[in-house]
């Protein structure tokens, strides 16, 4: 498995948010919707500006839907689906796969992806220098044992300690997502792409 890091200008949600706000963004994942490309969000900044984050999204013709819930104090987390997202699109549709992204203090965003071969890496990264510049700022190889991000790992090992994977189950993912302080959605999401990737690994080697 292939780990990379690649350094991307878009012009999206976040780009207009991060203008106007003093907030750190970081995408957890994205995954397609019936509407569009759903990103899975964490936004860190003061509760004033938080405050303030739902309605700005609510002006931008391109959100379609979001869902977004205040987790702790200085945090909110939930999701946004937007009706395009380059770079989203690339990652959802290609054979990488998203292990987080984070916006820097130029605007730009550091996306970490994985990935079965380094073709597939060169390959989103020439189709998004189509449209915007993309640089590859690192690239290694890594162990079959990586495949989950630090939060999914998390999360997954809460459910199955807590018997969400029992049957019958211990623990609804209502009851769960208010214990990790996400929306039922959210989690949701969350779990069923860290599956995904547990069951890719294992077929794969």
């Amino acid at each position: 498995m292939i780990e990379a890091t690649i350094q991307i200008k878009i012009e999206n949600w976040v780009d207009v948010i991060k203008s106007r706000y003093d907030v750190r963004i970081r995408i957890m994942d994205v995954y397609s919707s019936e509407n569009g490309v759903g990103n899975l969000v964490e936004i860190y900044g003061s509760e004033e500006d938080l405050e303030k984050i739902p309605e700005e999204l609510k002006r931008l013709k391109y959100v379609i839907d979001f869902d977004l819930q205040k987790t702790k104090k200085g945090t909110l987390s939930g999701s946004v689906i937007v009706s395009h997202c380059r770079i989203c699109e690339a990652i959802s549709e290609g054979e990488i796969f998203l292990i987080g992204a984070e916006t820097k203090d130029d605007g730009s965003f550091v996306w970490k992806v994985l990935s079965s071969n380094k073709r597939s890496i060169s390959k989103v990264i020439d189709n998004l220098n189509k449209v915007q510049e993309a640089k590859l700022l690192s690239i290694s190889q890594l162990s079959p044992t990586d495949v989950l991000t630090s939060r999914q790992e998390e999360i997954l090992r809460i459910a199955l300690e807590r018997g969400y994977f029992d049957h019958p189950r211990r623990i609804t993912l209502k009851e769960l997502a208010k214990m990790l302080g996400v929306s039922p959605s959210t989690l949701s999401e969350i779990i069923k792409r860290g599956e995904k990737r547990i069951l890719e690994r294992y077929f794969k080697y």
